[in-house]
């Protein structure tokens, strides 16, 4: 099953007309200048939240292919957990990268 089976909109900022792609790396842009300038850490519940929500919003427009790589990198060997599971436990300090990873991942597409 792909995580878009069980994520209803995407949650990327979007402006009017732009591609999916072009809101992911945008966003992405936005959320890695902020940690870079201090205004955001991956320790603040508040953005750890916001970077789970973007992480499940990526891997919705992923194949099941890449999905379930993604599960093998961040699911700790539990193969019966949902994606959304595996995006829950992941320790807060790999939301970053967990993200640029999706980012690429897309990009590619």
């Amino acid at each position: 099953m792909k995580a878009s089976d069980k994520v209803n909109a995407p949650i990327f900022l979007h402006n009017e007309g732009e591609s999916d792609y072009d809101a992911l790396a945008r966003t992405s842009a936005i959320l890695m200048e902020l940690v870079r300038v201090g205004e955001a850490r991956e320790e603040t519940p508040l953005f750890a939240a916001y970077l789970r929500e973007q992480l499940l919003g990526g891997l919705a427009k992923c194949s099941e292919g890449q999905v379930h790589r993604f599960h093998q990198m961040y699911g700790g060997g539990n193969k019966e957990n949902s994606i959304e599971v595996v995006v829950e436990k992941m320790p807060t300090k790999k939301l970053c990268w967990a993200f640029q990873q999706v980012q690429r991942t897309l990009e590619k597409d």
